[in-house]
């Protein structure tokens, strides 16, 4: 774990999950120094997995590494070992022991340690059948505060809600039970034989009241109205005894003040607070940071990385326990928070310690990547170049010094041909305003690389304008279309005949293969489009697409009416010359002409097609008199395929 490459066994058996070794298998073989253990671990190993393929036992052997073969073969030492390294807390009954009763759990950060204390000073107090007294803290706004804020003091009770690093390492409401572990929160005397500093664990003794406290007891709670005088707390293991006390160990806390702001973010902090409080906290939950240097007698450790925190605290947290029954994970974690390697830093300094080789150059190349400015000569970092200068890919960068001396001696510009810096007057006012790849001063003749296929580089001339500006930009998919030659533009105009679709396309839309070969002569679109099922329709006997059905009549041959023909046999007749169905009164001018007026004949016609072919009538018969005028014949008869109507014989009539 300190080494970020926890194993899936190890993690298993810290979880009381399945294994593929036995249980007391520790780096690389195992303790108990059985040999039919051994061949557990080793007998599946002994046929590689292509020789047991070839043979057919592959099954045989995955058969040999399942975890109930192994737990039910494993001998007692095995078992007692796999019991013993299953830390993760399973059952609610593992933190009432009496080693985990009142021992301090270690978290990644101060958020959740402040929470957890709250919650079990509670539960210790629950547990151990005692009455729990809060001593409320003393907090004074200053007269600046109170002057920004005239409302500020009507706010006090959150504040008693604060985590203690926003309010001067003082809690708001700390709990205060016989017995209780509690935390020193600032140095109290740092005489080398008593040693009471930060982060020093006692238990409360007894504390002494004030006279004109008249707070009491309420299921089990009392809430102080004053601070107390002192609290009493017993250290453990000390052979000092202060002056007036008779045991060992024992110290009086009095209250402290310490001041905080409620505008801490603030540039300049006007909100100033007072809080007076004992310099105590409960010690249920400490930091893997605060737990350094320090051995426990039990510890409940929570794995799960918090913010700002690695894998190395948490490997500080489980080693401060001297043995592994003494160490219980408060719950389960992601195994792969501990298999992304160790950090480089803490990694490097122990080969460096140690007189391991290390390979500075290539972690320099890694970590604090340079280049060489073409223009001073020297090798300069990353941040030392403009973005654009260290994103160039014809390695001629030029370091932001460089480029404020260029600018600064009148040449601010490069000219991407010969990659000389020139003045503002050597280049066109639209090479300025050109991006720095494309820009080219007045004497230099300027050749971009066609992208028509002929692989040439040619002047501006040879480009259209639009054509010209793409051809400058780097490889990009819509510039790749682009950037095309004049003589590149006109072969692409010769358009082939597609031999699917009869269309001339242009080149582009057909592959090398069918430009070659006349016989194979298809578009890309055409050679991958599926041409849709059709079906005839049994009424009017037409090929038509599946969209041209619905779905009942497309699957039953015997019903298989298109749209068009299905709205006829429902009351609909369907016009002969347009194709479209309407309701009957549609062809009242169509019915006028014709002695049955209940059916369809076959050859009706919508009003909208009678009035069309009353038009063409009139259009062919003026056509026929002006015909007749010209030629001054008369006519005998008119030849036409349509009726003549009535006001066609009134017009012809005079000329017979």
């Amino acid at each position: 774990m300190r080494h970020g490459r926890l194993s899936k066994n190890s993690h298993a058996f810290l979880h009381g999950l399945k294994t593929t070794v036995p249980g007391s298998w520790v780096d690389g073989d195992i303790s108990c120094g059985n040999d039919s253990c051994r061949k557990l671990t080793t007998a599946y190993l002994a046929v590689s997995v292509d020789a047991a393929y070839a043979k057919g036992q592959l099954r045989k052997r995955k058969m040999a590494t399942t975890f109930e073969t192994i737990k039910n073969s494993e001998c007692l030492v095995c078992q007692k070992e796999r019991l013993s390294k299953c830390r993760v807390v399973s059952k609610a009954a593992q933190f009432k022991e009496a080693r985990f009763l009142a021992t301090p759990a270690i978290f990644a950060n101060n958020d959740v340690k402040y929470d957890h204390n709250k919650k079990r000073a509670q539960k210790f107090a629950n547990d151990t059948n005692a009455a729990v007294t809060y001593v409320k803290a003393v907090d004074t706004p200053s007269l600046d505060a109170l002057r920004e804020k005239p409302g500020l003091v009507a706010d006090k009770m959150t504040w008693l809600q604060r985590h203690d690093r926003e309010t001067g390492d003082l809690y708001g409401m700390l709990p205060l039970v016989h017995g209780m572990p509690v935390a020193l929160t600032d140095h109290i005397d740092r005489n080398p034989e008593k040693q009471l500093l930060r982060g020093k664990i006692g238990h409360v003794h007894s504390w002494v009241v004030k006279a004109e406290d008249t707070s009491e007891f309420s299921n089990g709670v009392r809430i102080l109205d004053k601070l107390p005088k002192a609290v009493f707390v017993k250290f453990a293991n000390v052979a000092w005894t202060l002056p007036g006390l008779t045991e060992p160990g024992l110290c009086p806390i009095w209250p402290k003040k310490a001041q905080w702001f409620l505008d801490k973010g603030r540039k300049y902090p006007v909100l100033k607070i007072s809080r007076q409080q004992l310099p105590l906290g409960p010690a249920f939950a400490i930091t893997a940071h605060g737990s350094q240097g320090q051995t426990l007698d039990a510890a409940i450790v929570d794995l799960q990385i918090g913010k700002g925190t690695s894998p190395i605290s948490s490997y500080v947290a489980i080693t401060r326990v001297r043995k592994r029954s003494d160490l219980l994970i408060y719950r389960s974690f992601d195994p792969t928070l501990f298999t992304r390697g160790s950090p480089k830093g803490p990694e490097l300094l122990l080969k460096t310690l140690r007189g391991e080789h290390v390979d500075w150059k290539a972690i320099e190349e890694e970590y604090t990547p340079s280049k060489r400015c073409i223009v001073c000569g020297f090798v300069c970092f990353k941040q030392e170049f403009a973005p654009s200068q260290w994103d160039r890919k014809d390695k001629l960068s030029c370091c932001m010094s460089c480029v404020e001396r260029k600018q600064d001696s009148g040449t601010p510009y490069e000219c991407m041909n010969w990659h000389l810096w020139k003045a503002e007057e050597a280049f066109n006012d639209v090479d300025l305003s050109y991006q720095r790849f494309r820009r080219v001063c007045k004497d230099c003749d300027e050749k971009r690389l066609c992208r028509g296929g002929c692989g040439r580089h040619l002047s501006k001339g040879s480009f259209t304008d639009k054509e010209w500006m793409e051809a400058g930009k780097p490889d990009s998919k819509k510039s790749s279309r682009q950037g095309k030659s004049k003589d590149c533009m006109r072969r692409n105009v010769e358009k082939p005949e597609c031999l699917k679709c009869h269309e001339k396309k242009p080149k582009d839309e057909l592959s090398k293969d069918a430009l070659e070969h006349s016989k194979r002569r298809v578009r890309k679109l055409c050679a991958s489009f599926v041409r849709p099922k059709v079906q005839e329709c049994s009424r009017c006997k037409e090929s038509k697409a599946e969209c041209e059905f619905t779905k009942y009549a497309w699957t039953h041959p015997n019903r298989r009416f298109c749209k068009g023909c299905a709205k006829i046999s429902t009351g609909q007749w369907r016009c002969i010359a347009c194709k479209d169905s309407f309701v009957r009164n549609m062809f009242s001018k169509w019915l006028a002409r014709r002695a049955d007026k209940t059916k369809a004949d076959g050859t009706q016609r919508c009003n909208a097609c009678m009035d069309e072919a009353e038009r063409s009538h009139q259009n062919v018969a003026a056509e026929a008199l002006a015909h007749m005028h010209k030629s001054r014949y008369h006519i005998c008869v008119l030849a036409t395929p349509l009726k003549p109507t009535q006001w066609f014989r009134d017009l012809v009539n005079p000329f017979l």
